[in-house]
């Protein structure tokens, strides 16, 4: 997530999309990565003036029905993934 995050703060929807694309093929079923790459994506195209595209993803994400956990945060650090969650 942190390349992905690395796009948002460069403001490259391009390249954003292009992980984002990379992320959901590469792991289809980890639902919570996904959730949090969409709501990094939109960030992205909000912050690159595209806001429909920006609107677009976070209607799907309403529509799909999933949520982002609140205050739950993950990194992988040589392949494993750390998660800790603030109550």
């Amino acid at each position: 997530m942190s390349i992905l995050s690395a796009a948002r703060n460069q403001r490259d929807a391009s390249l954003a999309q292009k992980i984002f694309d990379r992320i959901q093929s590469h792991f289809p079923d980890c639902k919570d990565y996904l959730v949090s790459a969409t709501v990094l994506l939109a960030n992205t195209y909000a912050l690159s003036n595209d806001t429909s595209m920006a609107f677009d993803l976070r209607t799907k994400l309403t529509k799909s029905g999933m949520k982002k956990v609140p205050g739950l945060t993950s990194t992988v650090v040589k392949g494993k993934i750390f998660v800790s969650q603030s109550e």
